[in-house]
């Protein structure tokens, strides 16, 4: 074991990852595990593990149940111990839309702890979904933000592939048509068109907005921004004003794009950044936040 980069986890190193595979990282009951997986088409039980995140309060000699199958490939469901753990970390609405998900009775939800009186039926339905799902808490927060960010309920929720991504869960906003950029070399404009296919998502707190998966490429640009374009991280300037295209209710569903001042409350914008190994622009800090019926701030 060694120290992570979370205090909240010790990291076991299993094996290095061969160049050129990419790594995700998945949430597995109450451990992370980074699994690499080989370039081209996906195969079942091609993945190969190559560290686990244990948390920091557990037994040092504890070892997760899947371990010994984790790169089999085969579906490896929490026990029944885990799925009741999984129960008791659920917030009392994430609890309530899971006994409505399964169509059994609501008054269950006010325990805290997994009622052992309840009717076996019952505690069938709760425990086969809970073993179905691989992040409750994340899953239902970015369900219920796309649904009151688009008035509709959502068709996906975003689970890209991102190079050694913390984060695995997004609510999808719409498609990135126009970033605008106080550089220090003035205004700047990066468009976006159907062809590049990069999405605006947030995290499913609205408070983090990311540029996910497309062509990001934007090598070419770098000297209109009067940075240093030999960094691997490029300070772009300030994100005051993102246009996305999307469908909402408020305008019957067309297709439309929508275009959001940042900062314009408080003066915060968030700053961009741009990750030329990865080619991948980010936004850092802000003081904007993703609700009903757009982005605020």
């Amino acid at each position: 074991m060694s120290a992570s980069p979370n205090p909240n986890y010790r990291v076991e190193h299993v094996a290095e990852a061969p160049r050129g595979w990419k790594v995700r990282t998945k949430m597995m009951s109450t451990h992370m595990v980074r699994i690499a997986f080989p370039p081209g088409a996906r195969k079942k039980g091609a993945g190969k593990v190559i560290e686990i995140f244990h948390p920091a309060n557990e037994n040092p000699c504890a070892m997760p149940s899947w371990h010994a199958r984790a790169n089999s490939g085969k579906k490896n469901p929490p026990s029944e111990d885990q799925a009741r753990e999984m129960w008791e970390s659920m917030s009392f609405a994430d609890r309530k839309n899971l006994l409505h998900h399964v169509g059994v009775s609501q008054d269950w939800a006010e325990h805290e702890r997994f009622p052992g009186n309840m009717p076996e039926s019952t505690r069938r339905k709760i425990l086969r979904h809970l073993r179905r799902r691989k992040n409750p808490g994340a899953t239902d927060a970015a369900a219920q933000l796309y649904e009151q960010f688009h008035g509709a309920s959502p068709e996906k929720i975003l689970e890209m592939q991102e190079s050694d991504a913390a984060r695995h869960t997004y609510t999808a906003l719409g498609d990135l048509r126009e970033l605008v950029l106080d550089a220090p070399a003035g205004k700047v404009k990066i468009g976006f068109d159907g062809a590049d296919a990069v999405k605006v998502a947030s995290a499913p707190g609205g408070k983090q907005i990311y540029l996910l998966g497309g062509n990001q490429n934007i090598d070419s640009q770098l000297g209109n921004f009067g940075s240093d374009p030999g960094k691997d991280f490029v300070e772009l300037g300030a994100a005051v004003k993102i246009t996305y295209r999307a469908r909402k209710s408020m305008d019957d569903f067309q297709l439309v794009d929508y275009w959001h001042m940042l900062g314009e409350e408080t003066n915060e914008p968030p700053f961009a950044f741009y990750d030329r190994l990865k080619r991948r622009i980010f936004l850092v800090g802000g003081r904007y936040r993703v609700e009903a019926p757009g982005i605020i701030n």
